[in-house]
């Protein structure tokens, strides 16, 4: 990258030095008085260039001030219900490609959804430029125009997006318990607010903007609104009721399994968590082990962590409130015979809604 700038070691100093062995050449020759008119002619030779050089600089600095101005004439307002901000030259400076960050625009792999690897420059979309010049510390190309990095400018944008329109909306899982209770369930999703706009669109919006000198009033979007988004749990599901001690098995909406269960004993604060789950897994002859027990069961079917729904051959009794003083460690524990037909037939990721 060449610099535009005063350095030192450029022209100003070759000629320093030539003119200085000038004058050592002309002490030997001629004597001391020659030699002090020949410095007087080399410190005013060198002021002359140096006014001259200053000249040049201002004229580059205030070129670069008039292309700075230029760039941030522009402004895209946007609205989402009653909040209103806006894209505008203020922004410019964090855009720009300069001493500090050039390493890393080099590194940048060019993809245009982005901005990754692209600039605008003199109102065109470009790679990188071969040729670079610093002016204070800001890249310019070959005309002495500053460059403007894509990618920044559009992680601007989708940084005020994700203010403006916020993170997302909670979505929630609704279903119709067996007791005809309307049972929800948050999610660990979220409908991103991102979605109420299309990023490629604005984007291109944007860069409009900023290459036409633009104002564009007003980019109006539609509320997403910030009430959960309600999701229904389908007609697959099994329903577990921890106040009934009871599990039920729904496949396209009919009633295949109920029974009796135990879950986590509630005096020793073991409760079997509520909430909306999936089973992750199924497996056959296994032996559970934690803290302080061992257990042997044939059907596991594991929904959270280290919970799940197996049976429980050493218990005499299912229901009831058994669970309240001789509960489980968390897990929901069956009836043989119902484990084995619950095993049959579910499948993975069968939907599981816990609830009291």
């Amino acid at each position: 990258m060449k610099h535009r700038e005063k350095k030192y070691g450029g022209a100003l100093d070759r000629l320093c030095i030539q003119r200085v062995f000038l004058v050592v050449r002309a002490a030997f020759l001629t004597g001391r008085i020659a030699a002090v008119f020949l410095l007087f002619f080399l410190f005013a030779s060198m002021s002359a260039y140096a006014a001259e050089d200053t000249g040049w600089l201002d004229r580059q600095n205030l070129f670069l001030t008039e292309q700075l101005n230029a760039l941030s004439d522009f402004r895209v307002t946007y609205q989402w219900g009653d909040k209103v901000a806006a894209i505008d030259g203020n922004f410019l400076p964090y855009w720009l490609v300069t001493d500090q960050n050039l390493s890393s625009m080099r590194q940048q792999r060019i993809n245009p959804a982005t901005g990754s690897g692209l600039f605008l420059i003199q109102g065109r979309e470009s790679t990188l430029p071969e040729n670079l010049y610093s002016v204070q510390g800001i890249i310019c190309n070959e005309e002495g125009v500053p460059l403007i990095s894509e990618a920044a400018l559009f992680q601007s944008m989708n940084h005020l997006f994700s203010t403006f329109l916020g993170e997302g909306t909670e979505e929630i899982i609704q279903f119709v318990a067996t007791d005809g209770r309307t049972i929800s369930f948050p999610t660990e999703n979220k409908v991103p607010g991102k979605d109420t706009y299309d990023a490629a669109t604005e984007f291109q919006v944007l860069k409009n903007a900023i290459i036409g000198h633009q104002t564009t009033d007003w980019r109006i979007f539609a509320d997403s609104g910030e009430t959960p988004k309600i999701q229904s749990v389908g007609t697959t599901y099994i329903e577990i009721n921890l106040s009934e001690q009871k599990l039920y098995y729904y496949e396209n909406g009919e009633q295949k399994l109920v029974t009796d269960i135990v879950t986590g004993n509630e005096k020793l604060k073991r409760e079997t968590p509520q909430g909306f789950f999936r089973v992750y897994g199924k497996q056959t002859n296994r032996t559970l082990r934690g803290d302080g027990y061992k257990a042997f069961v044939q059907y596991w079917m594991p929904i959270y962590r280290n919970i799940g729904i197996h049976d429980a051959s050493w218990r005499k009794s299912f229901g009831g409130a058994i669970y309240t003083n001789a509960g489980s460690h968390g897990c929901i524990n069956l009836p043989p015979q119902a484990a084995r037909q619950l095993y049959g037939m579910i499948a993975v990721h069968t939907p599981v809604l816990v609830f009291k």
